[in-house]
């Protein structure tokens, strides 16, 4: 028998870290935007950043010797090593340089990497393994945290998410991992919004305000800069049901232009 007085527990927030690669194309930016397998556990199928979990060996003090560290934001080492990671293991682009180059890797650099890639992604390898192995230093300097959301508190699975703004490195395309991740596309900010309204594709409702957020920062340079110069609120949506619709809301404060979506289940 259910004791009705009885507290549901409320799971933990899972530290996480989500990238968002911008770049100009014409009047508007594109973002680098995966698809995720129907399979998966959390967000089945929808439109999203490539990101994750940070795990256990993101926080070595060892990764400070392979790191370009951000002058501003030195404590989020972790959660820029854990965007990194996640980036490269589901998508194929890595944001990081040979020791002694000052360029970014190009994608016949990382095409080289493929099959510690695969290596990466079934646990046979670790990352900070991977990157001495191949005498990299990762460009954690280059991403700049914008948001920070929380999964509301009635959801079984929780994260609590930083999302880094980072220029696209200029010459990495992508490849998606054909697992967890089952389509990868370089999007207009514009494309993406008009994909959240219609519902051609499930856009998670944190993911569709950090896309409104770049949109309304075109060219990229103005988003990196006021993400750079921005303080990171936290926001975590509250779930308000009106009849038979569900509704998603958040603050004004938290600077999106829009404070309630439809939550289209």
């Amino acid at each position: 028998m259910t004791d009705n007085n009885s507290e549901v527990a409320i799971a933990p927030a899972l530290p996480s870290s989500t990238l968002v690669l911008a770049r100009d194309s014409g009047d508007d930016s594109e973002l680098f935007m995966v698809k995720r397998t129907p399979k998966a556990a959390f967000a089945p199928g929808a439109l999203v950043f490539p990101g994750g979990v940070l795990e256990e060996e993101d926080s070595l003090a060892e990764w400070q010797d392979y790191c370009d560290i951000s002058q501003t934001e030195p404590e989020l080492l972790a959660w820029q090593i854990a965007a990194i990671r996640e980036t490269w293991e589901e998508s194929a682009i890595l944001l990081a340089r040979r020791e002694g180059s000052e360029d970014m890797l190009t994608q016949t650099d990382v095409a080289a990497l493929e099959d510690d890639r695969y290596l990466l992604n079934a646990a046979e390898l670790g990352f900070l393994a991977f990157v001495k192995k191949h005498q990299l230093r990762l460009c954690c300097n280059q991403l700049h945290s914008y948001a920070r959301w929380i999964t509301p508190e009635k959801s079984p699975k929780r994260f609590d998410t930083l999302f880094f703004l980072a220029p696209a490195p200029a010459d990495q395309s992508g490849k998606l991992d054909g697992a967890e991740i089952v389509e990868t596309a370089w999007l207009p900010t514009r494309q993406v919004l008009d994909y959240a309204q219609s519902g051609e594709y499930q856009v998670v409702f944190a993911t569709e305000m950090n896309v409104l957020w770049v949109s309304q920062r075109t060219p990229v340079v103005n988003a990196l800069e006021e993400a750079i110069a921005k303080e990171v609120l936290p926001v975590m949506a509250e779930v308000h049901i009106e009849g038979e619709k569900v509704y998603l809301r958040i603050p004004e404060a938290a600077g999106y232009g829009v404070t309630q979506r439809e939550w289209k289940m």
